[in-house]
């Protein structure tokens, strides 16, 4: 998926519940940044395809050209 703007690409990690949907949220309204979710990706490429989440998932298992 190619990036549409141009600007800082900032990427945050970690263990599940640990925060990092709430910090992303704030640090990107601080700064003017969108906030955008690898979970989004995945929506938008499945709906993209005709796909649910599911489908994508058994698709991409089965076809190395589906990718992020």
């Amino acid at each position: 998926m190619a990036c549409q703007g141009k600007g800082p690409i900032i990427v945050i990690s970690g263990q599940p519940g640990s925060g990092k949907s709430t910090y992303a949220r704030r640090l990107a309204d601080d700064l003017g940044l969108r906030y955008f979710t690898t979970g989004q990706a995945f929506r938008e490429l499945a709906k993209r395809l005709g796909m649910n989440l599911m489908e994508l998932n058994e698709a991409a298992e089965r076809d190395p050209s589906i990718d992020l």
